[in-house]
């Protein structure tokens, strides 16, 4: 008998909308549920280890982030787990295409090609985390470098643009005014219903 592939999730989102929080708490809470569970992290926060805040190591660094999650994706329908939990992956991939594209801070051949690699492998489940603007700065306490007001008001504008494009099973979570375990009970039942609904 052929062993059924992983129930792949995807979590995206604003930044500071929990999600990386809200990640590692849904591995222990799915495991504790009697599931094997992997979780992929953010390949933005692996990439700190090898490239240092440099502008010159800018393309480098995003193609190597492309690269990693690219084999992450490839490799991951292939592990012995039941759910396998991607803290970013080829959907979100796929939006920072465009977003850096609307700050023209992107290699158009690299990209493009990249982005045709990250369609074929779109997970079973998208999870999207929204927040808004002043909750991001209150939660970050206050603008940083890279996020900015300006930049989460062109994140989220055209992630509702973008999201609305993408046609694969998603749901929309706004936690503004949700608390830690009310966003973990919400996500682990939305995951839990969306493998007892998956296809045979």
């Amino acid at each position: 008998m052929t062993r059924q592939k992983p129930f792949i999730v995807e979590l995206t989102g604003t930044p500071e909308a929990g999600k990386t929080t809200i990640i590692n708490l849904l591995h222990k809470r799915l495991s504790d549920l009697g599931y094997k569970v992997k979780v992929y992290p953010e390949s933005a926060e692996e990439s700190k280890q090898f490239f240092p805040r440099d502008p010159d190591c800018t393309s480098d660094s995003k193609l190597w982030m492309n690269v990693l999650t690219l084999k992450h994706l490839i490799e991951a329908p292939y592990q012995d787990y039941d759910i396998i939990l991607f803290d970013r992956g080829a959907v979100d991939r796929i939006f920072w295409i465009y977003l850096d594209l609307l700050y023209n801070d992107f290699s158009l051949e690299k990209d493009i090609s990249l982005e045709l690699f990250f369609k074929e492998y779109l997970p079973d489940y998208l999870i999207i985390f929204k927040v808004s603007i002043e909750e991001a700065l209150r939660r970050r306490g206050g603008e940083g470098h890279i996020v900015t007001r300006n930049f989460l008001n062109d994140y989220n504008r055209l992630l509702n643009t973008f999201i609305n494009s993408i046609r694969i099973n998603k749901s929309i979570l706004c936690t503004d005014n949700m608390n830690i375990e009310e966003v973990l009970n919400v996500t682990t039942n939305l995951i839990l219903e969306n493998i007892k609904n998956r296809p045979s």
